[in-house]
Order: C-alpha cells, then structure tokens, then sequence
C-alpha cells in the first residue's frame, strides 16, 4: 500500500517479488475507499485472504497497527510518521 509514493521503494519490492518467483502489485491509496469507506482494519483482513504479505508506506504508525490489527499475513512498515 502505498499513501506516500517512492520509486526506490516501489521498485526495489517489485523486484525482489519477481526474483522470488512472486508478482508485486503496487496499489496507490490515493484513489482508493481505504481511510474513507474502509478501515485499516477491514483492509487488513481482506488483504490476509487475497495475499501472502503486504508492504504499507503510509502517514502514520496507527494505520500501520490498524493494517495489522485483524491481518494474518506479515505487515512489513515501509514507512510511517515514526520510522522509516
């Protein structure tokens, strides 16, 4: 998930799935209903069914733990208000 745009981290992610015999999906939040329609937390569980990890780059640590919340994949923080 991406709130904050980055090509290094965008493109070193997409590149190590591909490596891995995976297939990075990049989606942007700005068009997205995530923080709006949807929580971070119901994001996080219908992500957990549709994939095996999520990486988020987002504004803060509370939608980093909102993703996590209800997740059973990996929730890997890209970036947040806190860490980076």
């Amino acid at each position: 998930l991406f709130e904050k745009p980055s090509l290094r981290t965008r493109v070193s992610l997409e590149a190590g799935m591909t490596s891995l015999g995976g297939h990075g999906i990049a989606y942007m939040t700005g068009d997205s209903p995530i923080g709006k329609k949807e929580t971070y937390e119901d994001t996080g569980a219908v992500l957990s069914r549709m994939s095996d990890a999520v990486t988020a780059r987002v504004k803060s640590r509370e939608q980093i733990a909102g993703l996590a919340a209800n997740s059973t994949i990996p929730i890997i923080n890209a970036l947040d208000d806190y860490a980076h």
